[in-house]
């Protein structure tokens, strides 16, 4: 169960992740809904600690990379984003929150805030697949995130071979 939760939890903070990077669009001062999609690209760091109350209860921190790969404003895509995040779970479902810092190609930077839920399902085969969904939270950043504002959705769907997450978001700047 502990690769299936690394692997999950990657994913889930990618995805989260991917959500802040929406942040980065381009035109200031203009309220907008933007939408994409961030896949993950790698762990850097993850410590996992079992927790003795009930059997599968984890709580774990992570560091991951992620990138936007698809999105409806062309200045974010191939935003990097950095997830610090931390999750809380039995048996592969349960709680996640933490901070994702975005890089847009100009160099300008977005923080954001997320808090979610996700859900991870054991095949008869042993293989698994999870789901994860949650909010974030635009934070004020460098450049042309100086000033932003906004808030978003994401789902995610994480797989053993690769995860992405799905966002939707309305901010401005």
């Amino acid at each position: 169960m502990k690769q299936v939760s690394f692997r999950r939890f990657a994913a889930l903070v990618a995805i989260t992740v991917g959500v802040s990077l929406v942040t980065a669009s381009a035109q200031a001062d203009s309220k907008r809904k933007r939408s994409g999609t961030n896949t993950i690209v790698s762990t850097l760091q993850k410590t996992t600690s079992a927790i003795a109350d009930v059997a599968g209860h984890e709580i774990s921190q992570q560091i991951a990379l992620q990138r936007t790969t698809k999105s409806s404003d062309p200045a974010l895509l191939d935003m990097q984003i950095t997830d610090f995040g931390q999750i809380d779970e039995v048996a592969g479902t349960g709680t996640h929150r933490g901070y994702s810092m975005a890089v847009l190609k100009d160099g300008s930077s977005s923080p954001a805030r997320y808090e979610g839920t996700h859900k991870t399902a054991v095949k008869a085969d042993g293989s698994w697949e999870g789901s994860g969904q949650g909010k974030y939270w635009l934070l004020p950043g460098t450049g042309k995130m100086k000033n932003v504002k906004g808030e978003g959705t994401y789902k995610c769907k994480y797989l053993p071979e690769a995860s992405s997450c799905d966002w939707e978001e309305e901010s401005e700047y």
